[in-house]
């Protein structure tokens, strides 16, 4: 180990460290939303205190040299942690809610991988670089980036409840496939074999793909299991009688219709009626052109008013005496 490094090697050192970051940051966030809303700090402070310690134990390891004791007790805590999120995830696919179980596990949990999970990235790091700086550096990040992405996780899930339950069944899958590698390195080492484990990048997918399963899963069994709404369109009625108009004070604007005249059918006579007398026509110089007129109807009798006190101004003078006659010379007769 040297405190000399090359800067391509923090670089891959620190791309490494934000990858292995990224599947524990979705386990952190399953374990701070087993907790109620209102105590949702509890469990982000509990991470944030474990990841302290667990860097400076790191730190201790790197620097003093292996000890064997250190590392296994960061381990324990690691797989101890990491147990406990996986049955708080469990809690929230079954419960749906949080509750005080949830939250004790899922603090629990998250204070123990804050402490283990440093002391796991160590081999992986010094595997890319023998520099106590970029392995140190390097550890730094990924505890900002599982604060960070474990944080913003978390967030989300307590607006959305479907993201919440995606959450957990991707904890699920995640712890499923790290303590298979955990197991599978452990037997490597005792039966000097080498057993498969999960690659880093499969991984990052698998639970990728597990939070949008898990997501849709949830939203489904949201509309199955929540109550249904009853529905606010009405129906039309069936088409039927009227009711007849209720008789009001006023009368109808448009008045009642007068009944039609019934006309004569088209093809046969007129029934046979006496036809109304014509009043006599007006003797005139000139013969009416258009012919005689068709005999009319009867215009309605109307009322007589009675006569006047007054005489008509228009009407004629009253006649004067007669002159007396004249004789053929135009004198007067005696």
């Amino acid at each position: 180990m040297t405190a000399a490094f090359e800067p391509v090697e923090l670089l891959t050192a620190a791309l490494t460290a934000v990858l292995l970051a990224l599947p524990i940051a979705v386990v952190v966030a399953a374990g701070v939303l087993a907790a109620p809303r209102r105590r949702a700090g509890v469990p982000g402070l509990a991470i944030g205190i474990g990841l302290l310690l667990g860097v400076v134990l790191a730190v201790v390891i790197t620097v003093a040299g292996p000890l064997d004791p250190l590392r296994t007790l960061t381990t324990l805590t690691w797989v101890l942690g990491l147990l406990s999120v996986m049955a708080a995830a469990v809690l929230i696919v079954l419960r749906r809610a949080p509750d005080g179980l949830g939250a004790a596990l899922g603090t629990a949990g998250c204070a123990l991988i804050g402490l283990g999970e440093p002391g796991q990235t160590l081999p992986a790091l010094f595997g890319l670089s023998s520099s106590v700086l970029v392995v140190i550096t390097a550890l730094v990040l990924e505890a900002v980036v599982i604060v960070a992405v474990g944080g913003s996780l978390a967030a989300l899930g307590g607006r959305v409840t479907v993201v919440r339950f995606g959450i957990a069944v991707a904890a699920l899958v995640t712890g499923v496939l790290m303590l298979w590698g955990l197991i599978a390195r452990g037997m490597g080492q005792l039966l000097d074999a080498n057993i498969p484990a999960v690659p880093l990048t499969p991984m990052i997918i698998v639970v990728g793909v597990a939070l949008v399963a898990g997501s849709i899963a949830g939203a489904l069994l949201d509309s199955r299991t929540s109550p249904r709404e009853p529905e606010r369109t009405e129906h039309a009625a069936p088409a039927g009688p009227t009711p007849p108009a209720q008789p009001s004070g006023h009368a109808d604007p448009a008045g009642p219709t007068s009944p039609a005249e019934p006309s004569p059918a088209t093809g046969h006579a007129a029934p046979a009626a006496p036809n109304p007398p014509s009043p006599p026509a007006q003797p005139s110089g000139h013969a009416d052109p258009a012919g005689p007129t068709p005999p009319t109807e009867p215009p309605p009798q109307t009322k007589q008013t009675p006569p006047t006190e007054h005489a008509d101004p228009a009407a004629p003078s009253s006649p004067t005496e007669p002159s007396p006659p004249t004789r053929p010379g135009g004198t007067p007769a005696s």
